[in-house]
């Protein structure tokens, strides 16, 4: 089936097939918005409210909440445990002195330290 192109289409047709060559009007606009690309950055690197700007800003404050509240963790996990570990010394002597005022050696011990003591103030005196 035969086909009907203007000369107009047919190097048109004939452009695509050369794909290694750029069209200069191409280059040169990609060149140019480049260039404005970096002048805008350029520019905008020393604004404090340009949206890189903000945004490590942003990221700043939330790394140092982060910090702060890892260090408050850290200070309360440690006086916790110190508050435990005091608690835990304490049953433990209540826990020994239950059980030596229950026991009858330390009960006979302890009456005949108390005896001694009595009769010595009585001998003294």
């Amino acid at each position: 089936m035969p086909i009907v192109l203007s000369k107009k289409e047919w190097e048109r047709i004939g452009h695509w097939t050369h794909r290694e060559k750029e069209d200069p009007e191409t280059v040169r606009r990609r060149d140019y918005l480049q260039y404005l690309d970096a002048t805008s950055k350029a520019m905008t690197k020393s604004w404090p409210n340009s949206l890189e700007n903000v945004n490590r800003r942003n990221e700043e404050l939330r790394r140092e909440r982060l910090l702060a509240a890892e260090t408050a963790n850290t200070t309360f996990y440690k006086r916790y445990v110190k508050r435990r570990q005091r608690e835990q010394t304490r049953l433990m002597a209540s826990a020994r002195d239950t059980v030596f005022k229950n026991r009858d050696a330390p009960k006979l011990l302890l009456s005949a330290v108390i005896e001694t003591v009595v009769q010595k103030s009585e001998k003294s005196s």
